[in-house]
């Protein structure tokens, strides 16, 4: 008697030390917190009981009646602390905190309610007993098979107390039966509530909020820390713009080779203080986790001559001997993020320059085709500096110092390091670094990037390469809209190279008055952060005009990556970057001035717009794969817009008068016309609405036909545009 008061004491105390230390912390109500509130009230119930039966079996003379109630109570208990165990173990392990509680609780809650009406009921057979340990039992047992089932996925600190309670109640039970006066199930139960508090994930309000409001205020000081370097991108780009247009326009003159070396050194100044500008951009998008990758087509081969050029340059007088060897399986075009690549390959070589004062640097590039995909291997070798084996993983962490004192001594940072290891794994590659020491040290990165279909890649490579003698451009006109003064100047002086009329204009009002009075220009160059009317502003008004139909393009130094698709998506025809680069303006030029020229009809869509098709979704490439070639992919997409309006009408006819059988024939068909041309989403949507039509299911037919409908006119829309 003496042992069981002792224990009941004892877990009396740490029972109210727990509920103390329960009480006074605020924290989110979960379901698991409202259970094991509820699981420490019960307990103390159990251990009430106890104390109860001790004073009982020793102070009433005859306690036979007294224990029976006694007992229901301690049976009522049992029943009640397995069903709350029950929910706890069978509330989902998750982060995520909520005040609904599902609505098997209340059937859990429901069955265990009737166990203890039936535990009643056989109280009064006395055959209680048997019932209340079959339901226990049963209990139990359901927790192993839950744990068991959802071991992988289950918090295993969660549930280590109740899988000690698996293990040592039926020893517990044992015990309690061997020596009746011994009470050490309530002991058992209210150390394993005891445990449970110790190991349950115990949320505190107050630190939340405290971690809430200075996660805020970081969030809120790198986003203007971000907007800040924006801002000031755009800044610098607009007299770097005047710098670069300036040099090119001197270039055109006859020069000294001594003059012309000045202004070649002028323009490598500047594109040298652009990508410094790119990368502080790309570092403020990197600490807000708002680096993109933006994949489109691109020439490899430009991509290599450029960046072996930029490395030649950064190489400068150094005794260095720079080798490159490119596999002859490199395709010509491939389809990938262009800039963020030659950031990648730059990054680590312009590492390799600065590492290396003499020996020899290797740029390898290696391709292997699988399917529809080709692996990159870039193989970056270079004597000079060795990095030390455990100084790798420091080289591609934020803002770190390498210890060695070249590096101290140069003043080198790893900011291009982590960017690059950052962009490589964004286009789901891998970067690995190995060291000889004192030989030489090798970066290896592998990516994959998507083929493109040759049939694309030569009429690409035929209009890439179209020049601009062919360009009749007397006549032309072009309207220069921008509010800073320089840049107008210096746009108009390279247009005048070509021999192009310019008008000029400050704002955006000035160029709706132009086109409101009459004027006719062939082309319009509209800068887009102006004062009063932005250039998306000054676009949407130019739209509401009759008859208005000028090629506009985004002439703009906010110039960050992914910016030409948000310009493209406002409604411009294209997109150029300030400072102009003359290759970028010559395609631009080729592309909007010489359509004009030739007798290229409405219904004859050149290869330049199939740019058109893919950045609307629709898989040029697989249509021409499947057709053959591009006239004939363009002469089947004229038949399919034809047809296309009189089946939507019909398709609508069958819906609405329940014909399923026809209405799955019309989605059959043009499920089949999308995998045809590569209209992508509307094979998904047609496909779904052919099932569902021969299953018979009306109601799914008409819940998502307006998908359906969009898509197909979407589509439409696209093709009437691309055909003309």
């Amino acid at each position: 008697m003496y042992a069981s008061f002792y224990l009941l004491i004892g877990s009396l105390f740490y029972l109210v030390v727990v509920t103390f230390l329960y009480f006074n912390s605020k924290r989110k109500q979960t379901l698991e917190i409202k259970v094991y509130k509820y699981m420490l009230t019960a307990v103390f119930l159990g251990i009430f009981i106890d104390f109860i039966k001790l004073y009982i079996s020793n102070k009433v003379i005859n306690p036979d009646m007294s224990m029976v109630v006694i007992s229901y109570l301690y049976s009522v208990f049992l029943l009640t602390i397995i069903c709350l165990t029950t929910l706890y173990v069978f509330l989902p392990s998750t982060k995520k905190f909520t005040n609904k509680t599902p609505k098997w609780v209340y059937l859990i809650g429901g069955v265990y309610l009737l166990s203890i009406i039936i535990n009643f009921v056989f109280e009064i057979y006395e055959i209680n007993f048997y019932f209340l340990y079959l339901v226990i039992g049963i209990s139990i047992f359901s927790w192993f098979l839950y744990i068991l089932i959802n071991f992988q996925n289950i918090k295993k600190k969660k549930y280590m107390p109740i899988i000690i309670f698996i293990l040592l109640f039926p020893l517990v039970i044992y015990i309690q039966s061997v020596n009746p006066d011994l009470l050490i199930t309530t002991v058992f139960i209210s150390s394993i509530i005891i445990f449970i508090y110790l190991t349950f994930e115990n949320v505190n309000i107050e630190l939340i909020n405290e971690l809430e409001i200075a996660k805020e205020q970081v969030d809120k000081a790198n986003f203007n820390k971000a907007e800040f370097l924006s801002e000031m991108s755009h800044q610098i780009r607009t007299p770097l713009n005047a710098i670069v247009g300036y040099s090119q326009c001197i270039e055109e003159h006859d020069l000294s080779d001594d003059i012309m070396e000045d202004v070649q050194n002028i323009k490598k100044a500047s594109n040298n203080l652009l990508e410094l500008i790119n990368n502080i951009v790309d570092i403020s998008k990197m600490s807000l986790n708002q680096l993109e990758i933006i994949n489109d087509k691109y020439e490899v081969g430009k991509l290599l001559d450029e960046v072996v050029t930029i490395t030649k340059d950064r190489i400068g007088n150094k005794q260095l001997e720079f080798r490159t060897d490119f596999n002859d399986n490199l395709p010509k075009f491939l389809y990938g993020d262009y800039n963020r690549l030659k950031k990648v390959i730059i990054n680590v070589l312009t590492n390799a320059v600065n590492c290396t004062e003499k020996g020899y640097i290797d740029f390898k590039i290696d391709a292997i085709k699988n399917d529809e995909m080709y692996r990159l291997t870039i193989v970056i070798e270079n004597t000079g500096v060795i990095f030390p084996n455990d100084e790798i993983d420091s080289m591609f962490k934020k803002y770190s110092h390498l210890n060695t004192d070249k590096f101290q001594s140069m003043e080198e940072t790893n900011i291009n390091l982590a960017m690059t290891r950052r962009l490589v794994e964004l286009m789901k590659g891998s970067i690995i670094v190995t060291d000889e020491t004192g030989i030489r040290s090798c970066v290896t990165v592998t990516i994959n990037q998507k083929a493109i279909n040759d049939t694309i890649t030569n009429n690409l490579e035929n209009t890439i390469h179209l020049d601009l003698s062919a360009l009749n451009v007397a006549d032309k006109r072009v309207l220069l809209v921008d509010d800073n003064k320089i840049n107008l100047k210096v746009a108009s002086k390279l247009l005048a190279n070509y021999g192009l009329q310019t008008d000029e204009v400050f704002s955006g009002q000035e160029c709706l008055d132009k086109i409101n009075s009459g004027e006719q220009y062939d082309l319009i160059l509209l800068d887009d952060m102006m004062p009063n009317m932005s250039g998306v502003e000054t676009l949407n008004k130019l739209k509401k005009i009759k008859r208005f139909n000028t090629p506009v393009i985004a002439l703009t130094a906010n110039a960050t990556i992914g910016m030409k698709e948000k310009y493209l998506k406002d409604g411009f025809d294209e997109f150029i970057p300030k400072p102009i680069e003359k290759k970028e303006l010559n395609t631009i030029l080729v592309k909007f001035l010489k359509l004009k020229n030739t007798n290229i009809t409405a219904n004859s869509p050149t290869t330049i717009n199939l740019d058109l098709l893919a950045s609307n979704g629709i898989d040029v490439e697989k249509g021409i794969e499947l057709l053959g070639d591009i006239e004939t992919y363009n002469e089947m997409l004229k038949d399919f817009l034809s047809e296309a309006q009189k089946k939507i009408i019909k398709l609508n006819a069958y819906r609405e008068a329940n014909d399923m059988e026809n209405y799955a024939i019309l989605a059959h068909s043009f499920k089949t016309d999308a995998k045809y041309f590569g209209f992508t989403k509307l094979i998904d949507i047609s496909y779904n609405h052919e099932i569902e039509s021969k299953n018979k299911n009306i109601e799914y037919i008409n819940n998502n036909y307006r998908e359906l409908d969009n898509e197909l006119n979407r589509i439409l829309t696209i093709l009437r545009k691309y055909l003309g």
